[in-house]
């Protein structure tokens, strides 16, 4: 008797188009630079998937280095890309107007879809955009979805370990943590 196995599925992330505008390839020195191109590379290599939604990749074909295009033309060979389709949160996005500041309100609608991305998904995130971290926790008081999304800037001496780790929970890099 033959023992069917079923696939465990990945964990997937979503990337900020400014992970794909700073990765550099080999040759790149700048600490950013290079700490975006090992995160894309540590993602491939740990089998975890790239989760896009329309907009998402609207963003990364604007922004994406020479290096980002070829690693994700490399994650779709490897059918490590899973394409989601948002619907626009309208209560969510609603709730931008509780942030003091215009500039921040314009920050958060701006990259609302990766929030929409993340709650259809695994609720992960890298991004290199730490003004939108600090608007988004502030808003986690009052928007309980925003809470347990994981949001990590690939030069966090720990972004590489926790994607080599499988983006396994981790309270500290919650949104409602970060606000603290």
């Amino acid at each position: 008797m033959s023992k069917i196995s079923k696939k465990k599925r990945a964990v997937g992330l979503v990337i900020d188009a400014s992970i794909a505008r700073s990765a550099g390839d080999a040759a790149a020195t700048h600490p950013r630079a290079s700490a975006c191109r090992d995160a894309l590379l540590a993602v491939r290599a740990n089998a975890i998937d790239v989760v896009l939604s329309e907009a998402v990749f609207l963003e990364w074909r604007k922004h994406q280095s020479r290096f980002a295009r070829k690693w994700l033309v490399d994650m779709h060979a490897r059918r490590r890309v899973v394409r989601v389709v948002t619907v626009e949160e309208l209560q969510l996005r609603k709730e931008t107007s509780k942030l003091d500041s215009p500039k921040a309100r314009a920050a958060v609608e701006k990259d609302w879809h990766l929030i929409e991305t993340a709650l259809l998904s695994d609720k992960r995130i890298i991004s290199g955009d730490d003004a939108m971290l600090e608007y988004l926790s502030h808003l986690c008081p009052v928007v309980v979805a925003l809470n347990d999304i994981h949001w990590v800037n690939p030069t966090s001496e720990l972004c590489l370990a926790w994607i080599v780790g499988g983006l396994p929970t981790t309270p500290a890099f919650t949104l409602s943590a970060q606000a603290l």
